[in-house]
């Protein structure tokens, strides 16, 4: 497998270009988020590609029977069905949802069914009518939680058929449109079926509101109300790209908008795409993964922009992880290596080398048939049609 991990300060780390974590460190060890190592599941548990990947993206985590966790979401059968306090904790209880329990929902006149992205079994309440919302039992703590549209509208709820501001159609004071079937303020308007999705007039402004959302349009994708731009001489508008609302600078080019929890905003350059993510500042200026030259800092020995991890050296940017890495070249993080054309921390035993998927194999001999061997010099077809690997200096 090839681990590669991307970013200045902070770092996502990927397996074989699939998300495993969210790390202090380049090498992805000991995550914030997510597991990248074998080494690190709990005792009597097994590293594991996720039979579903987790809603937040990491396709990695740790299995133990008919159970898998990815840090504190637990999984039964492949199905997410609650969440506990600890990381990889297959034996404490669960603190939100239940796996192997079924609710008993008629009691409350409700169905049975699940809330947060699915992830939580629940008791349904209202079902099919605009103020649908569904609860499901802490029963470490013995209350309710209570969640419409995947956004939370009551707590520490003793009895789920009252609790906080789950039985209104819209909250925040905002009103409901029974034309459009949205709630409106200020301006915005947002759906009411989960994935919410909000908009300003005709354009789409956000979407996917926070479990933890504590104002009308709030959104974990875009901005619907403006961020503050002004103060960084950018404009309030609409980023064609994404199509989401944010803050867009005066010569059109760089749009950057709210997008999760950690850090929040991600930028995007006209034309290029992704420019950099995990930024702390709508005018990229503080980011921890960058991935277009033109959201560089610059470097202050040589006033070029710095090369972006993971990209190819060009003439106008420089390595600091090798000042001297030539151009064409792919510019590494601290503590990886060039491994099949990608940037990896992978190392192999001695007398193996890593294959076009990162995996370690035997090298093979100089005359020998590449078969499930790897070949470090050049190849040819033999009169039998196979192919032969020649060592450097052979033909």
């Amino acid at each position: 497998m090839r681990l590669s991990c991307s970013g200045t300060s902070n770092y996502y780390c990927y397996i074989n270009g699939k998300l495993c974590g969210y790390s202090y460190n380049s090498v992805g060890k000991e995550c914030a988020r997510g597991i990248c190592y074998a080494d690190e599941c709990p005792d009597g548990s097994t590293f594991t590609q996720l039979t579903t990947v987790q809603s937040s993206g990491y396709w990695y985590g740790c299995r133990k029977g008919r159970w898998e966790i990815m840090s504190e979401m637990v999984a039964y059968d492949g199905v997410w069905c609650c969440r506990k306090d600890k990381f990889f904790d297959f034996d404490g209880p669960c603190t939100w949802g239940a796996c192997e329990e079924t609710y008993d929902c008629a009691q409350y006149g409700a169905v049975n069914g699940y809330v947060y992205h699915n992830q939580y079994q629940a008791c349904l309440f209202n079902t099919g009518a605009p103020n649908e919302y569904g609860c499901t039992y802490r029963s470490v703590l013995g209350v309710w939680e209570c969640y419409k549209n995947d956004v939370i509208c009551g707590s520490n709820c003793s009895d789920p058929t009252n609790c906080g501001t789950c039985s209104e159609v819209c909250a925040y004071e905002a009103t409901y449109n029974a034309t459009t079937n949205r709630c409106e303020k200020d301006g915005v308007s947002c759906t009411l079926s989960s994935p919410i999705t909000c908009y300003r007039g005709d354009t789409r402004c956000g979407a996917s509101a926070p479990a933890n959302q504590t104002s009308f349009g709030q959104t974990s994708s875009g901005n619907c109300f403006d961020p503050g731009c002004s103060a960084l001489d950018m404009t309030f508008g609409y980023i064609e790209s994404i199509k989401y609302w944010g803050c867009v600078s005066t010569d059109g080019m760089l749009g950057c908008y709210h997008e999760g929890n950690m850090p929040p905003i991600n930028c995007q350059y006209k034309g290029k795409g992704m420019c950099a993510g995990y930024c702390q500042t709508y005018d990229a200026s503080d980011c921890d993964a960058i991935f277009l030259e033109e959201c560089s800092p610059i470097d202050e020995e040589t006033g070029k922009p710095i090369c972006p991890y993971n990209q190819t050296v060009t003439k106008t940017c420089v390595c600091l992880s090798d000042r001297n890495a030539a151009v064409g070249t792919l510019c590494c993080p601290p503590g990886q290596t060039i491994v099949n054309g990608g940037c990896s921390t992978l190392t192999c035993p001695d007398g193996q080398t890593p294959d076009e998927n990162g995996i370690c194999k035997t090298t093979c001999a100089n005359n020998a048939e590449v078969s499930d061997c790897v070949c470090t010099g050049s190849s040819n077809k033999d009169k039998f049609n196979r192919t032969i690997c020649c060592e450097a200096g052979y033909s």
